[in-house]
């Protein structure tokens, strides 16, 4: 897995055409409002319209009736078909920090050997801070981190992100050095 390329493509979205609008079915609906049988419904016919009456009604436009559709013209040749999209970047991950069962002490220094294996580890092992912060991921403002664990139910993936400042891992800092500044995505 931390070898592995991963492809973002299922993140690409398509956008399909809206559709075509519907008829709206007006046959049940009373008279609008500002036609007599309405204006007697709920107002002129009621007690209080001799001391209240209300102001001139203000009908809605009527819908406009569709205008007749111009004949169809020829068919047209089609388009010529559009460029292949641009690859999709993938990312490889880089191990760390691995552990399993018990909780380890923070270090700043290389501790066993990380594996690049995905399965369950036994005891510790992680990268130095030093050797974590010179890791190169093309970004100059963030690092990013993958953290994995076994899924814990539905909708758990077994994964979070992490972005976080450049160059900016202290094992043995709060919040591994990131403070308030990480920004988190399950």
């Amino acid at each position: 897995c931390n070898e592995a390329v991963v492809s973002t493509a299922h993140l690409s979205i398509t956008y399909h055409p809206a559709p075509d609008a519907l008829e709206c079915d007006v046959s049940k609906v009373g008279q609008p409002p500002c036609h007599d049988e309405f204006l007697s419904l709920h107002y002129t016919s009621k007690n209080w319209y001799g001391e209240a009456p209300t102001e001139t009604c203000s009908s809605c436009s009527e819908p406009t009736p569709a205008p007749t559709p111009e004949p169809t013209p020829a068919p047209t040749p089609a388009p010529p078909p559009a460029p292949s999209p641009a690859p999709v970047p993938t990312a490889v991950w880089i191990p760390v920090l691995q552990y399993a069962g018990e909780p380890y002490t923070p270090t700043p220094d290389a501790v066993g050997v990380v594996s690049n294996n995905t399965e369950a580890i036994e005891g510790f092992a992680k990268l130095s801070d030093e050797d974590i912060n010179a890791l190169d991921d093309g970004d100059e403002e963030y690092d990013y981190f993958m953290f994995t664990s076994d899924k814990q139910g539905s909708p758990d993936l077994g994964k979070l992100f992490a972005r976080v400042p450049n160059k900016a891992f202290n094992d043995t800092a709060g919040a591994m050095g990131w403070g308030d500044n990480a920004e988190l995505c399950a």
